[in-house]
């Protein structure tokens, strides 16, 4: 088991999605967006050409976030522009941005960053190397720079079984398994300020899960795959039988997916939200495209989801005799289950949100989600693949979208959009988890990104079933199906001369004369009861008609 050490977080945030140039008035200049729109950079003012250097970094290889605008050239170093001041970030002059950007390197011909990435160095508490440089609070940069433990000028090595092997710099020379290094490195043990990790001590095996006396590792952690799996038998044997064991268990596999609106449901599925106090002063939450259920203010972010069997959602197919971007089938659903379903990558996302009065809020059983002053939520990320696939999303009877690597366009995606979040300001803790080997932190920031802020990209992956289906209960226990007026569901006319209203989502109409006599319906000892919409519809009254609302 070999893997190339990926970088916990990207150069950059990836490009958001911007509306094209609006016009503005007549005696107004013309509005230029921030951002990456056609393959050009913009950056409020200008556009520039979609060959340039500046665009090619931020729009076509993601190198630069496009939303800093551009920056300057200091002593060979490129700096992040304006829109980053807060993150003061300047590249080393090695590095490959810097080279294209202030020492006029040419870009490789065939539009391809190069592979690997040299020898690396420290600049203010951040890795650089020539690819770029990761966040000060990202695992690399610790170990590296922060903590000491590793040696930057290796550059990034890779893991193999579980030892962590230096850069090309260093002539890939390999640490043992339990040294400080390869826990930190290779994601065995957490690094916990500045201490070295330790190595787990004896223990024993529970269904796959391998305990010490200080803790119990993940069942997908290596701790668990490497002494679990010998001890019980093949690891890949000992995997399957806890996985179906795991498919015994209802909800074991549960996952959220986004409706198209609130509480709009599958049939026997709960809507669950969670919301986000988010950043009070001078509060930047915006959305653009299809968000489903998700709504949002300048005081908060809600997500809606509705909680489904993740056993149906498989990689999407993907031909393997043709070199598709993986981005046009990658996605997640948020995690709702003891277990992701088989196939996908776990990685969660935390906000920190709004300190001062902090009215963070759920709905209905959360977790392994978590809730309280912050939020955390963890993910199901499931790549394409040309086996055990399936061509299309599960139907479900609803409009619903998931998170998605909507950037990059694709036949599953049927509508895009995002949702940014204004994170707290004040010592902001924004952070990920995942584990880096496999090269999946690319994907991962493809759909959840941001350093201080956070964006979510999405992707509608369903269209609406054929309005109208579900029939209305009625009072003498039969049902009467509607029909679709282009707009709502119309079930059946006032009778002439009643009067009627809709109550608890019921209809009725006034009953007439000392023997209560109904004109529709039946008498309940109140009123008379006509009938009740299909669950997950809203009765209404419109046009001396009766209608319901899907």
């Amino acid at each position: 088991m070999k893997n190339r050490r990926t970088r916990s977080i990207p150069l950059a945030a990836l490009a958001i999605l911007c509306f094209p140039a609006i016009a503005a008035a007549a005696d107004e200049p013309p509005i230029v967006p921030v951002g990456c729109v056609e393959s050009q950079f913009c950056d409020g003012e200008v556009c520039r050409a979609a060959d340039s250097s500046v665009s090619v970094f931020a729009c076509e290889w993601r190198g630069l976030d496009p939303t800093c605008g551009e920056g300057e050239c200091a002593k060979g170093s490129y700096c992040e522009g304006g829109g980053c001041a807060e993150s003061g970030m300047c590249y080393p002059p090695g590095s490959l941005v810097s080279q294209v950007m202030c020492a006029g390197a040419e870009l490789p011909q065939d539009g391809k960053t190069p592979e690997g990435c040299g020898a690396g160095a420290c600049a203010d508490g951040r890795y650089c190397d020539a690819c770029g440089c990761e966040s000060p609070d990202s695992v690399t940069s610790q170990v590296m720079c922060g903590c000491g433990i590793g040696e930057a000028s290796c550059g990034l090595g890779e893991c193999v079984d579980g030892t962590y092997c230096e850069g090309p710099a260093c002539e890939g020379a390999c640490h043992a398994a339990d040294s400080a290094l390869s826990l930190a490195m290779c994601g065995v043990a957490p690094l916990e300020s500045c201490e070295a990790p330790k190595a787990p001590g004896p223990g024993e095996c529970k269904g796959g899960v391998f305990c010490d006396a200080e803790r119990c590792y993940a069942a997908d952690s290596l701790v668990s795959k490497l002494r679990c799996g010998a001890e019980e038998g093949n690891g890949e044997e000992a995997q399957a039988q806890a996985g179906a064991s795991a498919q015994k268990t209802a909800g074991a596999y549960d996952v959220g997916v986004i409706p198209k609106k609130a509480g709009k449901c599958p049939s026997g599925s709960p809507y669950i939200q969670i919301h986000m106090d988010d950043e009070d002063d001078g509060n930047d939450n915006y959305h653009w495209g299809w968000v489903g259920a998700t709504s949002q203010d300048s005081s908060g972010t809600t997500f809606g989801f509705c909680r489904v069997d993740g056993s149906q959602f498989q990689p999407l197919c993907r031909d393997p005799n043709q070199n598709h971007d993986l981005r046009e089938g990658t996605y997640a659903v948020l995690k709702l289950g003891s277990q992701c379903p088989v196939g996908s990558v776990e990685f969660s996302r935390s906000f920190d949100n709004e300190d001062d009065n902090n009215q963070n809020w759920s709905q209905s059983n959360i977790g392994p989600n978590v809730s309280n002053s912050n939020t955390t939520l963890r993910f199901c990320m499931i790549l394409p693949s040309s086996q055990n696939c399936m061509g299309s999303f599960p139907a479900m009877g609803i409009e619903y979208g998931v998170f998605a690597t909507s950037d990059y366009p694709s036949p599953h995606w049927l509508q895009a959009g995002y949702v940014h979040t204004d994170d707290e300001d004040h010592n902001n803790a924004d952070s990920y988890g995942f584990n880096p080997q496999g090269g999946v932190g690319v994907m991962i920031h493809d759909m959840v990104f941001g350093a201080h802020n956070t964006e979510l990209r999405l992707a509608r992956v369903t269209n609406a079933t054929t309005p109208c289906l579900q029939p209305v209960h009625l009072a003498n226990g039969g049902y009467q199906y509607s029909w679709y007026d282009g707009a709502n569901c119309y079930f059946m006319p006032i009778p002439s001369g009643a009067t009627a209203f809709v109550w608890s989502n019921s209809y009725y109409v006034n009953a007439v004369g000392p023997n209560h006599t109904c004109a529709a319906g039946s008498w309940d000892g109140a009123h008379c009861y006509i009938g009740t919409p299909p669950p997950g519809t809203t009765a209404f009254l419109w046009g001396n008609s009766f209608y319901y609302a899907e």
